[in-house]
């Protein structure tokens, strides 16, 4: 089996260029939700560490997207990657991918080494315990985000993303998704923290912010245009839908959302507007055009990185249906 390997593509005939800006706003709508639960899941003293534990745990583990076997064994019969199976990042490259300055990623670092979920190695950090910086079972935040995915993945079918239903998501109208399998919730996980870790290190240098000011102005934008994500709309062949259309929020909505202080959400969004990320009108926050048409520059990468965390599940459970006779489980 080990000849056999995954072939992770952009099929460009599923993904055209006149169904870009939907996709990017039903992958907004995920990349939102998503963090946001897991912000909500994590100890305070963590929030700003989000994104160095994804950023670590997806590199040690990211050499399983390009070996079918053990991509399909670390999912589907073992719980749990072995510590001498992960690969380690080093500082220099974590700073490098978050584009954070590598003071910033070695004092977070040596926190996270100290509190026992981190451990350096001679190649670099490893994630020993991730749990350890959740307040709830890590496993209920697997499976929030598996469900999300398949809503995502129901989301792009009922757009015509043209692609078979895969055994993993079954879209009922109207009704809640299925619970995936325990297996299948490893691998949406492992897939999408590809994702997550790409796009924010992405969006956070295009718009030069920290990840929590990045969170807050994409939570904001979320809730200007999620009235454009639910129904089809008259904007879609306009780069940056107008202001007019754009829904405002209140502060006080963007602190619940994130689940952080209000003072705290106050001091940032205060220094956003500041800087010319946000706007304030009257029916609440907006993200002002340009802000948009800098993440809008983003909008290629982001479905090629949402194709490739599809194609790597279709992949995967092609490859599983090829094996059914093997002698593994998978």
């Amino acid at each position: 089996m080990a000849d056999v390997a995954l072939n992770f593509r952009l099929r460009s005939s599923s993904l055209t260029s006149g169904d870009d800006k939907r996709i990017s706003r039903h992958a907004l709508e995920y990349l939102v939700d998503s963090t946001q639960h897991t912000i909500a899941s994590l100890g305070e003293q963590f929030l700003v560490d989000l994104p160095i534990l994804l950023s670590v745990w997806n590199a040690n583990s990211r050499w399983l997207h390009t070996d079918a076997e053990q991509f399909c064994h670390y999912c589907f019969e073992a719980d749990q990657i072995p510590l001498d199976k992960k690969r380690g990042i080093s500082r220099n490259g974590l700073s490098a991918f978050l584009d954070i300055p590598f003071e910033t990623v070695r004092r977070r670092a040596e926190k996270l080494i100290e509190r026992g979920i981190l451990i350096s190695r001679p190649d670099g950090l490893v994630c020993a315990s991730m749990g350890k910086a959740f307040t709830t079972d890590f496993r209920d935040i697997e499976q929030f985000n598996a469900d999300l995915v398949a809503k995502l993945y129901g989301r792009l079918l009922a757009d015509g993303y043209e692609r078979k239903l895969p055994d993993w998501v079954i879209v009922h109208t109207g009704a809640e998704f299925p619970r995936a399998r325990p297996q299948w919730v490893r691998a949406l996980t492992r897939a999408s923290v590809e994702y997550l870790a790409s796009i924010f290190s992405h969006m956070a240098r295009a718009l030069g912010l920290n990840f929590l000011q990045t969170m807050i102005v994409l939570t904001i934008l979320k809730r200007n245009i999620e009235h454009l994500i639910a129904t089809p709309d008259h904007y879609s062949d306009i780069k940056v839908s107008p202001d007019s259309v754009r829904r405002g929020i209140a502060r006080k909505d963007v602190a619940q959302a994130l689940r952080i202080p209000p003072e705290t959400a106050r001091r940032h969004i205060s220094s956003l507007i500041a800087q010319g990320f946000l706007i304030e009108r009257k029916d609440g926050l907006v993200t002002p055009e340009a802000v948009i048409a800098r993440l809008d520059g983003l909008r290629q990468s982001n479905v090629r990185l949402v194709a490739a965390m599809l194609n790597m599940l279709e992949e995967l459970e092609r490859f599983i249906r090829d094996q059914s006779g093997h002698r593994h489980a998978c």
